[in-house]
């Protein structure tokens, strides 16, 4: 197939780069299986699963739509990501991360990391209180979960 004439050789040779190389993420991805959960600004969640994963984005299944700005949450992890969606398809949805991941070192105040675990076990409690009988369930289950991970992190900094 011939390209168009009226594109300039430097456009062609940007088509041509694209095809050769499809890879134009910023950093290397990982892949992975893991599970986790999307959490978006209205307190709403849902489960996705985790295919690869780099220190800038993820790779997500998710099931039903999902906000444009989300906070990813991945099952082992200690601190939840926000990010926003780069790109969709059908049940697939590509991520980029705000800022620097927490997933790849030791925050640098562990101690503003445990309160903040502890925050968000209050909020969970607190929008339970609210939550309809299968919702509360699983948001307690959520406040115990960071309850537990600000514990640990209390135990590695000691």
């Amino acid at each position: 197939m011939k390209p168009p004439a009226s594109l300039a050789p430097t456009e062609l040779a940007q088509v041509d780069d694209r095809r050769v190389n499809s890879e134009r993420r910023e950093v290397a991805r990982r892949k992975v299986l893991r599970g986790g959960r999307t959490v978006w600004q209205n307190g709403d969640s849902t489960e996705c699963i985790v295919y690869n994963l780099s220190e800038t984005g993820a790779h997500l299944e998710i099931c039903g739509p999902v906000p444009n700005t989300i906070d990813l949450v991945i099952d082992g992890d200690q601190s939840p990501r926000t990010c926003w969606v780069v790109w969709r398809r059908a049940n697939r949805i590509g991520v980029k991360f705000q800022d620097s991941p927490q997933f790849f070192r030791m925050p640098a105040e562990p101690m503003k990391i445990t309160s903040a675990y502890m925050k968000h076990a209050d909020e969970c409690r607190m929008l339970a209180k609210r939550a309809e009988p299968l919702d509360r369930e699983t948001l307690l289950k959520m406040a115990e979960a960071w309850q537990a991970a600000a514990r640990r992190l209390r135990k590695k900094i000691r």
